[in-house]
């Protein structure tokens, strides 16, 4: 999707409904979004996030070690084992900004062509974690079907996955998207409105059904929440866009744009507005 304004003034190639900005009232409606959702505990303390970022630069201390250290050990050269270099990079709800307190960071490792998961990864990177003091309840998953490093510093959860590189060396000032083949990249979400979804989703039990369904099947499995409203009412506040599209989004409901039947198990409520059919959940999951 392009991010560039067209001639017209918008985003995109699909004309918006509205252009208009937020009034007043909605203004007033997203600052009460945002202290439900600072009461709700939705946000770290400042404190939590700095022992986050001194964790997550100890981490990235310790892969760079170990990875020169059993480097040595195969047996390589010297020079090699100077150019050898590992790094770290966040991914998931910590990377997007929408993590809460407590929750665990999702870290990919990305190592050099001749480092291998089972004997760098697995054996060697745990040993060295396993010494260090700040490091407790090391849980090693090599056999699932995105093998993991759990574990915790200083308190911190971490779930480490490691991925080895076609490259002799990994540059340190190289982006990950530049060592392999282009992703799409989900930058920090500032919009309140994403975050209280998240909340109500798990408030409604969505991310521990969809966790006990991924134990079951042996794979990780993403709940990702889209809105057209951004695109509908391109200048407009948060409480604007839910309330556009049928209802608070504080009340759990979850909006569809389908036009299609209506669900009819019990306990879901269908009810069409402005166009969206707004589906409210009422029944345990």
């Amino acid at each position: 999707m392009s991010k560039v304004k067209n001639n017209n003034g918008y985003h995109g190639v699909t004309e918006p409904i509205s252009l208009s900005g937020p009034t007043e009232k909605y203004l007033m409606q997203t600052v009460e979004v945002e202290k439900y959702l600072s009461d709700a505990r939705l946000y770290e303390r400042q404190d939590e996030a700095i022992l986050r970022e001194e964790v997550l630069g100890k981490l990235d201390q310790t892969v760079k070690a170990w990875i020169k250290k059993a480097t040595r050990i195969s047996g390589y050269g010297e020079q090699f084992v100077h150019e050898a270099n590992a790094k770290i990079f966040t991914f998931g709800s910590y990377r997007l900004g929408v993590h809460g307190p407590g929750a665990d960071i999702d870290t990919l490792c990305v190592g050099p062509r001749h480092a291998t998961q089972n004997e760098y990864f697995f054996r060697w990177l745990h040993d060295i974690l396993a010494e260090m003091p700040e490091v407790s309840e090391l849980h090693p998953v090599p056999d699932a079907h995105v093998p993991v490093l759990g574990f915790k510093i200083n308190g911190v959860s971490i779930d480490l996955v490691y991925a080895n590189l076609a490259h002799a060396a990994i540059p340190e000032k190289r982006r990950v998207e530049a060592l392999g083949r282009g992703k799409v990249e989900l930058k920090k979400i500032e919009n309140p409105t994403n975050r209280q979804v998240t909340f109500s989703k798990r408030r409604m039990g969505l991310f521990k059904k969809a966790n006990k369904l991924a134990i079951l099947c042996d794979a990780q499995i993403g709940v990702i929440i889209f809105s057209g409203s951004g695109r509908m009412y391109e200048y407009s506040s948060p409480p604007w866009r839910s309330s556009s599209m049928g209802g608070s989004l504080s009340t759990g409901g979850v909006r569809s744009s389908s036009m299609g039947g209506s669900l009819s198990t019990g306990g879901v409520r269908s009810s069409s507005m402005g166009g969206a059919v707004e589906h409210q959940i009422v029944s345990r999951i």
